[in-house]
């Protein structure tokens, strides 16, 4: 992308026109205008110095030798669609007129020209181009500024990820911590109520036998209990049950259910 124009150069000037008396007269006039000026006779030349050159507008005669205006119009477009182009001609037709336009020419002026005339179209096409190059720089900016938020937006997005998965993994870890404290402690209790049972079934104490087996029984619903809620829970509630260690709270949902 070229250089926008701040102020600090002057507006450079390519000037296209085979009459050398008129070329050398509007690159004296456009100079005392403070405008960087070069000159060339053809299309040609102005295509090899545009190789290693650099201008805001070329001033092109319609008439040159081997390849018209029109012509090196077309090949700028494709080659230096930045550079604003004026033509000039003293035999002006409407099709050619709307040929230049249709192609991308800044416009179209006819000879003979006044000076100020040709300033002033000069002048416009410098500002029309530094107000493209201008809106160009800012859609490139805003386009960078959007790729940024994107980009942290996608960052931010793997951040909640991973936090969700590691949430996750946290409350399933809780959640097997918990089960196995609850079912040692009922594991515990139906062993020591079968244990119970069998040496009240060697003692012919069969009332005591049935407590014993009810107690089993009781602690198996209890159980069975637990894994239904430990199945249905949403937003489990947990505590620290030592240092380092943290639990389920697999009543906080039975709980909330009763509440609601």
């Amino acid at each position: 992308m070229p250089t926008p124009n701040n102020g600090s150069r002057k507006s450079r000037l390519l000037v296209v026109e085979d009459d050398r008396v008129l070329r050398m007269t509007i690159l004296e006039y456009m100079e005392d205008q403070r405008f960087d000026s070069e000159g060339v006779e053809s299309a040609e030349a102005a295509l090899r110095w545009l190789e290693t050159g650099d201008c805001d507008v070329v001033l092109a005669d319609i008439h040159l030798p081997n390849a018209t205006g029109i012509e090196l119009l077309k090949l700028l477009r494709e080659r230096h669609p930045e550079i604003e182009v004026v033509l000039m001609t003293g035999h002006a037709t409407l099709e050619t007129a709307i040929q230049a336009v249709n192609l991308g020419a800044f416009c179209y002026i006819q000879k003979p020209f006044d000076a100020t005339e040709l300033f002033m179209t000069l002048e416009r096409a410098m500002e029309v181009r530094q107000l493209r190059l201008d809106r160009e720089e800012l859609i490139a900016r805003q386009q960078a500024t959007l790729d940024r938020l994107r980009s942290t937006l996608r960052r931010l997005v793997e951040t909640r990820d991973q936090m969700i998965a590691a949430s996750r993994k946290r409350a399933i870890d809780d959640t097997l911590v918990t089960l196995q404290h609850e079912l040692n402690n009922r594991g515990m209790g139906i062993t020591a109520a079968a244990g119970c049972a069998r040496r009240d079934v060697e003692k012919g104490k069969h009332e005591a036998v049935l407590g014993a087996l009810a107690s089993i029984e009781d602690l198996a619903i209890d159980i069975s209990a637990m894994l239904e809620r430990v199945s249905s829970l949403s937003a489990p509630e947990s505590t620290e049950y030592v240092e380092g260690t943290t639990m389920i709270d697999l009543k906080s949902e039975e709980k909330s259910k009763e509440e609601g």
